[in-house]
C-alpha cells in the first residue's frame, strides 16, 4: 500500500485498527482457552497478555500451567496415600 500524504496514512491506520484490534483480542482468547485459563487469575491473565504481549507471556502461562498440574498431581497422590 502507498499513501501520499499524512491524512491518508491516518485514514489507512483508522481503517485497518479495528481489524487488527479483533485479531489481537481473538488470540488472546484462542491463549485462554488453550491453557484452560477459566479458573482462579484469569483477570490478572488478560491483564499481563495485554501488557507483556503474546511471546513473554506465552511462556510465563506455559511454566504456570506446567507447575499447576504438577501441584495438583502431588495433591491427588497424597489423597490416595492418605485415604
Amino acid at each position: 500500500m502507498v499513501v501520499d500524504s499524512f491524512p491518508e496514512l491516518m485514514d489507512l491506520f483508522a481503517r485497518w485498527a479495528p481489524a487488527v484490534q479483533a485479531a489481537s483480542i481473538a488470540e488472546a482468547i484462542s491463549d485462554l482457552s488453550r491453557y484452560g485459563m477459566d479458573g482462579d487469575g484469569l483477570v490478572e491473565r488478560v491483564a499481563a497478555r495485554a501488557v507483556y504481549g503474546s511471546n513473554e507471556l506465552h511462556d510465563l502461562m506455559r511454566a504456570d500451567k506446567r507447575r499447576d498440574d504438577a501441584l495438583r498431581w502431588e495433591q491427588r497422590r497424597q489423597r490416595r496415600q492418605e485415604g
